[in-house]
């Protein structure tokens, strides 16, 4: 019964998440990513800081709650990863204004690289933070262990 009532639990906590995540910071992070309209990033911005704002406090909150063991989990540097490349991100956008840096700024500059770096690799962990919320579906667990392990073993 324990199991029973703990599993539903957490189930709806990881799908609640899931939408939040997939709402509150994927579809607007892939919108201003997108978008050549300089009115349309600061506010799609906004809303990505807001939500990564729950998922920073979600992640101190579980620091303080595991202490050391923390960080025996490899989605854990994920999630912090991710938090880091985020607040940079959006440090740098803020300080440009939140201007489409696409057309003002040359190919190659070093600005420009900075800028797709990071939008690549907060577009594969916003990826893998999906899958995280994921396993707790029984079609996608087993599968989510076996890429656990194999990235481990990386």
């Amino acid at each position: 019964m324990i199991d029973r009532v703990f599993y539903a639990f957490t189930r709806k906590f990881f799908l609640a998440s899931l939408v939040i995540f997939v709402l509150g910071f994927v579809a607007p992070f892939l919108v201003s990513v997108f978008s050549k309209n300089d009115s349309t990033i600061a506010p799609c911005l906004t809303i990505c800081s807001m939500t990564m704002a729950i998922v920073t406090l979600l992640e101190f909150m579980d620091i303080l709650k595991n202490g050391r063991d923390y960080f025996n989990t490899l989605w854990n540097y994920i999630d912090l990863t991710f938090v880091v490349c985020w607040y940079t991100y959006f440090f740098i956008r803020w300080g440009g204004n939140f201007k489409d840096f696409t057309t003002h700024e040359t190919e190659y500059s070093d600005y420009m690289v900075k800028m797709n770096v990071l939008m690549v690799t907060i577009t594969l962990l916003s990826f893998f933070k999906i899958v995280n919320f994921l396993r707790v579906f029984e079609g996608f667990s087993s599968l989510i262990m076996m890429l656990t392990t194999v990235m481990g073993d990386l």
